[in-house]
């Protein structure tokens, strides 16, 4: 991988792109349709001079706001940070741009970080990396054939800075140098979006709340309301689970407009436990997509106790859940409160009232990806919506906000108030 030699760290990634000669992008991370279609983030930086890179390494973002060079994806079947349907997204947004020569690949039956952590005893997983391999190094060879040069006598030096751990090795008055992101401490900075998921985590307490713990669709659930209600609410917790006192909190006070309120364990006593290393295979057991099969035990068990009209609202990793939930007639209303791992396409197929509340600072779900969710559901007006971005709050604030910092206690109470005015006008 060659780039240039002068590394700038603070900037916008689009005043560098003409001078880039190709690109390719690996099992990627936080990469939104609108880097291919030409919308600026803050999330960008760029490198000074002429540039090639690419992604080998898990979690590293090569974030293009404006694509104007050959560029390669190739993608995982098996990957919650940059699903296959994203993948086709991306697909659609460089085939409508014919002036730009663009290969998409989605690799079978492999997960996210394929490329260089296979397994060396698996023969199928060295054959899909050594796939991969060729796949890219065919496309520089295609594409960048004066700029490479290649130095593997020259030791590569360690370079540190704010923005980046990077390995640099390069040759006296040369232009072109190579870098490889250290992905040790890469994974621990960038994994799940810099850990949005997984910041401010609450003190787990089996007691909290008012309401009681019952058994419902086969899941611990904690409930609170009158059991006399014909109306309830879902709540899909994020990552901390069920616990979370914050989050039975929210419940009770939800329970008290006249709802009966039930947040069940869908992580069956599993909850993510802080640690940012095993946020990969704690993903993979839990995977947010398949909630929607568990919750429709619950709502089973909801409906024989007499319920007629049912909510969801989700956080996080539950809005995945919830977003699943409303594609079909399981639910009356959705809410999805700084949803993660939702695409345009799970909101297109939307099918009931959707209130979708996003925050201002947010990797997983940025505000430019939640105006792309107003825009399709605007365009669908028989389908009553709401979208809202909150300003200057991070991820997670409405489960997780500090309960010192009095304009996140207000942003989160707003919000609280929202998904609750949305409930009481849309289950009745």
């Amino acid at each position: 991988m060659a780039v240039a030699r002068n590394f700038c760290k603070n900037g916008d990634v689009v005043r560098t792109l003409p001078l880039i000669q190709a690109a390719v992008l690996c099992h990627p991370a936080v990469v939104t349709v609108d880097d291919f279609k030409g919308n600026i983030s803050l999330r960008h930086h760029y490198w000074h001079k002429k540039l090639l890179a690419h992604s080998l390494y898990d979690l590293f973002m090569l974030l293009l706001s404006e694509v104007k060079v050959p560029i390669s994806i190739l993608g995982a079947e098996i990957d919650q940070m940059c699903p296959p349907e994203v993948v086709k997204q991306f697909e659609d947004v460089l085939t409508a741009k014919p002036e730009v020569k663009s290969h998409v690949k989605i690799f079978p039956k492999v997960a996210h970080g394929w490329t260089v952590r296979y397994n060396v005893e698996d023969k199928a997983a060295c054959k899909a990396a050594e796939e991969a391999h060729q796949d890219l190094l065919e496309w520089f060879l295609n594409h960048i054939k004066s700029l490479v040069k290649i130095f593997p006598e020259v030791e590569p030096e360690v370079r540190r800075d704010d923005e980046a751990d990077c390995k640099v090795a390069e040759e006296a008055n040369q232009d072109l140098v190579f870098v490889f992101v250290n992905s040790e401490e890469k994974k621990k900075k960038e994994i799940m979006a810099s850990s949005e998921c997984c910041s401010n985590p609450p003190a787990l307490n089996p007691s909290s709340g008012s309401g009681h713990v019952e058994k419902l669709g086969g899941f611990d659930s904690y409930v609170t309301g009158s059991p006399d209600s014909k109306l309830a609410v879902l709540l899909v917790h994020d990552a901390f689970g069920y616990e979370a006192p914050k989050a039975r909190m929210l419940a009770d006070k939800i329970a008290a407009a006249g709802f009966i309120v039930v947040l069940p364990d869908f992580f069956n006593r599993d909850p993510f436990n802080g640690d940012l290393a095993s946020i990969p295979v704690w993903i993979k057991a839990h995977a947010p997509d398949k909630t929607i099969e568990d919750a429709k035990l619950v709502i089973e068990a909801l409906k024989s106790k007499g319920v007629s009209a049912i909510g969801a609202v989700g956080f996080c990793w539950g809005g995945k859940g919830v977003v699943e939930l409303a594609k079909h007639d399981f639910i009356q209303a959705a809410v999805l409160c700084h949803p993660s791992f939702v695409t345009l396409d799970d909101i297109k197929a939307v099918k009931v009232p959707i209130s979708v509340l996003g925050a201002e600072i947010d990797q997983l779900t940025p505000p430019e990806v939640v105006k792309q969710f107003e825009e399709v559901l605007t365009a669908k007006p028989e389908i009553k919506s709401h979208v809202k971005i909150f300003p200057k709050i991070a991820h997670g604030w409405t489960l997780r906000y500090n309960d010192e910092d009095e304009a996140a206690v207000k942003a989160a109470e707003e919000a609280h108030q929202d998904l609750l005015g949305w409930f009481l006008e849309h289950i009745k």
